[in-house]
């Protein structure tokens, strides 16, 4: 496929990348939990993962919100690792910080149910923290044309599991017959061109892209 943009030449590596960049590799290879947060923890303000006064999050426990987010992103940035490679992990950083007050089990289900606790909101303005310190690093110099912020959309489909729920929500692809599709989430996004950031971003059936868009 060609990667030539013949009528704006400098968003070639702006739209295709440039070589990786030291922390980008080392984030591929990192095995430690509190090397992940050293790495990227300066991005967010700690006070998003501190513990709620009320709620599942308000209960002192191994797999905290802080804790499990960065296992959390450990595991997104490592594609097709197993949840009991994470529990390892989180119990080699306990092993080595907390002095063996807190014996983290083998068993992946205390991660799962605290992965399912972390609460949307949280992660949205967790979303909207990196990416303002993204693009508030970004010089003027570094954008397009010496200081335009241009904007990237981009869209994709994702195959739900098909629940009446689902199908109400969204509907499988119209070229199907009834009944032999399975739901259709549409997510589009909206990015800069000069951070990377993933500015705004939205799910729905229809119309995704106008709406992200007129928010952008």
């Amino acid at each position: 496929m060609s990667r030539k943009t013949p009528f704006f030449e400098a968003f070639g590596p702006l739209l295709f990348g440039r070589p990786g960049r030291k922390a980008a590799k080392k984030a591929g290879r990192i095995d430690a939990l509190q090397e992940l947060y050293e790495i990227f923890g300066h991005l967010l303000p700690g006070r998003l993962l501190e513990p709620s006064e009320e709620g599942s999050n308000s209960r002192e426990r191994v797999f905290s919100a802080r804790v499990t987010f960065w296992a959390f992103a450990a595991q997104v940035l490592s594609p097709g690792t197993a949840c009991r490679e994470i529990v390892r992990r989180v119990q080699a950083w306990y092993e080595e910080f907390s002095n063996g007050d807190k014996p983290v089990s083998a068993s992946t289900s205390a991660y799962c149910q605290a992965r399912a606790r972390l609460e949307m909101p949280t992660l949205e303005l967790i979303r909207g923290e990196v990416a303002w310190s993204l693009e508030r690093n970004v010089l003027n110099a570094e954008r397009w044309l010496g200081g335009r912020s241009v904007k990237i959309v981009d869209g994709t489909g994702i195959s739900m599991p098909d629940t009446p729920e689902n199908q109400e929500v969204w509907p499988q692809p119209p070229l199907q017959k009834p009944g032999c599709g399975f739901p259709s989430m549409k997510l589009v996004g909206l990015f800069s061109l000069a951070s990377g950031a993933l500015l705004e971003a939205q799910t729905g059936n229809q119309h995704v892209a106008e709406s992200v868009l007129f928010r952008g």
